[in-house]
């Protein structure tokens, strides 16, 4: 469910219980990262970005389990609707708007906590074909007109790019076009700022 906030929330348990040492909390945490665990499953999206939460919350208290590591690659690898791919683990190395994002930042969530090398890897390579760097590269694109460069497309317009003259550097192309096609000024969205909470996690935990 993309409104809920029991994600955000065992986290919040998380950073309480390792700052005080309340080990009530830390187990509340558990309890919490264990009901995540037996929630029915939606979209890739939705999975997405409650995901990296639990992971990231799980990390933090120091919370490892055969069945949670366990539950954590059947959801990255989950035959659920993706974007431009199937799953978590398609969505994040297809996926060039918001959905990709999150994805993005839970398997480079998974990446770490599990140690996995083969997640790294296609994090790594995702990510940096993401921002216009060079790597495999298998990010669909639309023809929005929002890319600066329609024959070098990335998911974030690079350092210094222009569209007739106007400064578009950093521009998401595929999240400001579901608002409306390039004009200035653009039109007022909110596309942009959610689709930036997901590329940002990654970057981070990159």
């Amino acid at each position: 469910d993309n409104n809920c906030t029991h994600d955000v929330k065992t986290l919040a348990g998380a950073l309480v219980a390792v700052r005080t040492g309340y080990s009530a909390m830390r187990n509340k945490t558990i309890a919490g990262l264990q009901a995540a665990m037996v929630s029915s499953l939606s979209r890739a999206l939705e999975i997405s970005r409650g995901l990296q939460t639990y992971i990231i919350a799980a990390d933090i208290i120091g919370y490892h389990t055969p069945e949670f590591e366990s539950w954590v690659r059947q959801m990255i690898t989950a035959n659920i609707q993706g974007h431009s791919g199937v799953g978590v683990l398609g969505t994040a190395e297809n996926s060039s708007n918001n959905w990709g994002g999150h994805a993005r930042a839970s398997l480079a969530a998974a990446a770490i906590y599990l140690n996995d090398a083969t997640y790294k890897t296609k994090i790594v390579n995702a990510h940096k074909a993401f921002i216009g760097l060079s790597a495999p590269n298998s990010m669909v694109y639309t023809g929005t007109n929002w890319h600066a460069d329609p024959n070098n497309k990335a998911g974030m317009n690079r350092k210094g790019a222009t569209i007739q003259g106007k400064n578009v550097s950093g521009v998401l192309p595929e999240d400001w076009r579901r608002t409306a096609e390039y004009q200035w000024l653009p039109a007022v969205s909110g596309y942009m700022w959610e689709g930036i909470q997901g590329y940002v996690v990654a970057t981070v935990i990159l």
